[in-house]
């Protein structure tokens, strides 16, 4: 999976339009389009008529994909989340249970230095 394949994916939790991942990623027109058309083939990605929709399509027109909406699928998320390096960008700062267990380490090390 390519790093715009990748940065894709992260942004399709929910139902994104296609101008919303195009300003979202920064990423060109004709690029969007062919990455978009490469993760709907590999059924990393659903096609939805628009951003209300409740249920994806299975008819869409690679030619005119600015006029859907997309949502990434289980398995494309679990391609994103099980990617080496990805899911472990939690910090002490954004998990409090990281900050409880560094504390509890802190407290306890003179434990271990006798």
């Amino acid at each position: 999976m390519t790093p715009t394949e990748e940065n894709i994916l992260s942004r399709l939790i929910w139902i994104e339009t296609f101008d919303d991942v195009l300003e979202e990623t920064g990423m060109h027109r004709g690029a969007l389009k062919d990455d978009l058309t490469g993760l709907i083939r590999k059924g990393y990605i659903e096609v939805y008529p628009d951003q209300s929709a409740t249920a994806g399509t299975p008819f869409y027109d690679t030619d005119h994909l600015e006029t859907y909406a997309f949502k990434a699928t289980k398995t494309g998320l679990s391609v994103v989340q099980n990617r080496p390096g990805a899911g472990s960008t939690r910090t002490e700062e954004s998990d409090p249970e990281i900050e409880k267990s560094n504390h509890t380490e802190k407290k306890h090390s003179h434990w271990t230095n006798s």
